[in-house]
């Protein structure tokens, strides 16, 4: 359906009422079709799963936060049994980042060839591209800095 203006209204065709017929490249194999949609939600869970539980085991436990009613993140974790909860459900959750960047590089990917012809020199692909490079070299510090040790170099964390 074309585009229409009307005195009241605009009308914009989305991708699925458009024919097969007028987008050539629109019939592409789907490898994996699964509800992608949750698992931003599954890893944001997780990560506060992890940040609350430290926080809890810290208390639970009784552990040095330096004379302040809340602890600090970077307090919570140096001690075990919470720096492991905390270094291994950010770990996880940094897994779940990279994961959702490379969904969503393959579905922005998709719809830019579907909707800008491939002889034209678009914008988007490059983006798409940068936006999928920045992704996945940020998504592993999360982990890394999850297990970073506060407890043994107090002066390094200070610094940060």
């Amino acid at each position: 359906m074309p585009i229409r203006k009307s005195a009241s209204t605009v009308r914009v065709a989305t991708l699925a009422q458009v024919a097969m017929e007028d987008i050539p490249s629109a019939a592409r194999p789907v490898a994996v079709s699964f509800p992608s949609r949750y698992i931003p939600l599954f890893g944001l869970c997780l990560a506060s799963v992890g940040i609350f539980g430290s926080v809890l085991l810290n208390r639970l436990h009784g552990h040095e936060i330096g004379g302040i009613p809340w602890p600090y993140i970077s307090d919570t974790a140096k001690d075990p049994p919470q720096a492991g909860m905390f270094a291994f459900t950010m770990t996880v959750t940094s897994c779940i980042i990279a994961l959702v960047v490379i969904i969503n590089y393959g579905k922005a990917k998709n719809d830019i060839e579907i909707i800008f012809p491939p002889d034209m020199n678009n914008l988007g692909a490059k983006r798409n591209l940068y936006g999928l490079i920045v992704g996945l070299i940020s998504a592993p510090n999360l982990g890394l800095l999850a297990c970073y040790d506060t407890k043994r170099t107090p002066g390094l964390h200070l610094l940060f």
